[in-house]
């Protein structure tokens, strides 16, 4: 059985002879029954990578939580008290912001897109 990139190689560098299509009705059907096969299939790849993104995104939170805690710790330790406060005004800012953009990772998964079907014969 050819693996799915030895397929792909085979269809952009050899001739391939193409028999046929499936019309709107069969290409529906097929791609139902397809997708939900390799929904099953792929389940534990996709179930990896949403955990991999989790814990990226939780060991990256950890490690700017404590940089942002050491940063306010340095800046409350000099300076005057109007410095201090601006400073930690804008750190605050900062840290809100990568609050947000962490937010919107966090909601991004992986999508399972099928980009052709294809029917392969032996000739």
């Amino acid at each position: 059985m050819p693996t799915a990139k030895r397929v792909w190689d085979i269809l952009l560098y050899e001739e391939i002879k193409v028999e046929g299509y499936l019309d709107n009705i069969e290409y529906g059907d097929t791609y139902e029954k397809m997708f939900t096969i390799i929904k099953e299939y792929a389940k534990p790849v996709y179930d990896e990578l949403v955990r991999l993104h989790k814990s990226r995104i939780e060991s990256e939170r950890k490690k700017m939580d404590y940089a942002f805690n050491a940063r306010k710790r340095v800046i409350e330790k000099v300076g005057l008290a109007e410095v201090k406060n601006y400073r930690i005004a804008k750190l605050d800012d900062t840290k809100k912001a990568w609050e947000r953009d962490v937010q919107e990772r966090e909601m991004i998964t992986p999508e399972l897109l099928p980009l052709i079907l294809l029917q392969i014969q032996k000739s």
